[in-house]
């Protein structure tokens, strides 16, 4: 309880100093994400099995679904997911490169990573964060999240504090203000990993 009002005031802190007085812009766009993270470990090796099943904005009439797998490559402090799989919307599918990587560091700081290249549109989704432990609360940070696109849309960039509140090792409540050229952008990511 105590973490989930930890996180509901930071959420509003955020969007509150960053978003909802800035000056540069007065509306933006809430925006909610599901992801689901499988990892079946070797424990002879270093190599594993990996999944993602991702859902930006489940509800909306146009929401895009990413499911992807792969082999796992990890060491004590980072690991390596190469996935393929598909990204679909609006009764679409394209076929999807998918490279995440996460990296600690310091016992407090981690780099977190995920480029994504879809294979018919030639997109390029880059994501990348930054964050500092804050004991057995959480973590703070930074995030930047981009798609250039290869069809001709104008390329979209955002970049933002993020705040990550862990209920356990296998869920986690992550909220991100992100500041993009158009609208900007507030996330609230729900991760359950198993």
């Amino acid at each position: 309880m105590k973490k989930a009002l930890i996180l509901l005031v930071a959420c509003l802190a955020i969007g509150i100093s960053a978003g909802w007085t800035s000056p540069i812009q007065a509306e933006n766009t809430l925006n909610a994400k599901l992801l689901l993270h499988g990892v079946q470990k070797d424990t002879s090796s270093h190599w594993g099995k990996d999944g993602w099943f991702i859902l930006p904005n489940p509800g909306s009439k146009t929401t895009p679904v990413v499911a992807v797998a792969g082999p796992r490559y990890s060491q004590s402090n980072w690991w390596l997911e190469l996935n393929l799989g598909v990204f679909g919307k609006e009764s679409k599918a394209e076929a999807l490169l998918d490279v995440r990587a996460s990296y600690d560091l310091t016992a407090k700081w981690n780099v977190w990573a995920n480029v994504e290249y879809y294979g018919t549109s030639k997109n390029l989704y880059v994501y990348l964060d930054a964050t500092l432990k804050l004991g057995s609360i959480g973590r703070i940070g930074l995030e930047t999240e981009n798609m250039l696109y290869g069809d001709h849309q104008v390329d979209d960039y955002g970049y933002g504090p993020r705040i990550v509140v862990p209920f356990g090792s296998q869920f986690k409540l992550i909220g991100a203000y992100q500041f993009h050229p158009g609208l900007d952008k507030i996330w609230a990511r729900v991760v359950i990993d198993f």
